[in-house]
């Protein structure tokens, strides 16, 4: 299977989208909440699907919480 370059993110760029730190989006890599590929020591790269999908699970439903 071959990823096209620009369907792959580094955490800066994910980061940027989800309004949140780099170490934000680490921390979610490693408790399994945002599946990433590593690469090297200290890299990874997340699909930008799986970024749309993560924000898509934890969507919060406002007029839902504050009935």
């Amino acid at each position: 299977m071959v990823i096209k370059q620009s369907g792959l993110l580094q955490t800066h760029h994910v980061a940027e989208i989800l309004c949140c730190t780099e170490r934000h989006v680490r921390n979610l890599i490693k408790t399994g909440e945002l599946p990433a590929h590593k690469i090297g020591k200290r890299g990874y790269r997340i699909q930008r699907q799986t970024v749309m999908e993560y924000l898509e699970r934890t969507k919060v439903d406002a007029e839902k919480n504050y009935e």
